[in-house]
């Protein structure tokens, strides 16, 4: 006995429901490949650290790109380069993400990189999107960061240790030659 024509077309719409509700993997979308598929990173406040993204264009068509921080307080935190470009189908696109907290207390902060992928030449502008996840530790101030802190400009903890040793070295190199007079003065 054939099945009646709406038992058949909503068993049809079913399956296609079911199809189109099954999310995309951390990973890749429809037309959208990110790689890796979550960052890490740990910085001290007011202090920067790089990371960087790869986008693939996984489709068969020109696709435009558009990354973003997910909305939220922590987006004021991040520099991303660049922010949108076009990729034909199999190409890729490194992206520059910059992290800089502000002066606040040392834990840890999650937020999403969110990369869209449009069809061009399509004036609906349809198209697919990934959220890469992203943690951020932000590591309490030692002494060494807290003197850099205190100083003007973007000055590193290395640069500032050298800085350090550079002024140190000559001093105990006087202060051992003075003791050394007057020892053998003595």
């Amino acid at each position: 006995m054939p099945l009646p024509t709406k038992a058949i077309i909503a068993a049809l719409s079913l399956v296609i429901c079911s199809a189109v509700m099954v999310p995309p993997g951390p990973v890749q979308a429809i037309g959208v490949g990110v790689s890796p598929h979550e960052l890490e990173v740990e910085v001290h406040p007011s202090g920067l650290v790089n990371g960087s993204i790869s986008v693939v264009n996984t489709s068969e068509e020109e696709s435009l790109y558009q990354v973003y921080i997910e909305e939220g307080a922590l987006s004021s935190w991040f520099h991303i380069g660049p922010r949108e470009f076009v990729l034909e189908p199999g190409g890729y696109q490194k992206v520059q993400i910059d992290i800089s907290p502000p002066e606040i207390a040392p834990g840890e902060y999650e937020t999403k990189v969110c990369v869209v992928g449009l069809i061009h030449t399509s004036e609906l502008k349809v198209g697919c999107g990934v959220k890469v996840p992203v943690l951020i530790r932000v590591l309490p101030l030692g002494l060494l960061g807290k003197v850099s802190g205190a100083l003007p400009g973007e000055l590193s903890g290395t640069a500032l240790l050298v800085i350090i040793i550079s002024v140190a070295t000559p001093v105990a190199a006087v202060v051992f030659l003075r003791r050394r007079r007057k020892s053998h003065a003595a």
